[in-house]
């Protein structure tokens, strides 16, 4: 087997919906929602709790994660982040993140794809 070359099937190529980098203040809940598109999350700094179909999810820094879409989100308890000592010593909450929103859609079909586990 030839190991030079890897193969990827482009079809079907994801459809950007949003995107966006995002902080949390101290003790900010993720929002409660249901969305019809699937958002990939790259935490930075700080840890991101919430809910997924009655499953806690927790992102550390470092870490990335899909939310699927169609399923309830939600929060049970705040987000954090490491405290940062400011220049006139206050602490400071620091949780950021960026997120991209998307879906597949098949050329074919004109559907949206499932995401598979």
């Amino acid at each position: 087997m030839n190991t030079d070359y890897i193969f990827l099937n482009p079809a079907p190529m994801p459809y950007l919906t949003d995107c966006d980098y995002k902080k949390f203040e101290p003790n900010e809940y993720h929002i409660s929602r249901i969305v019809d598109f699937f958002v990939l999350i790259f935490m930075l700094r700080g840890s991101l709790h919430f809910i997924e179909d009655d499953v806690s999810v927790s992102v550390q820094e470092g870490e990335w994660y899909i939310q699927r879409k169609n399923l309830l989100q939600g929060a049970d308890r705040p987000s954090t982040g490491k405290n940062i000592a400011s220049a006139i010593k206050m602490q400071l909450q620091d949780l950021c993140f960026y997120y991209i929103g998307f879906l597949f859609i098949s050329k074919v079909q004109n559907q949206p794809y499932t995401l598979q586990n």
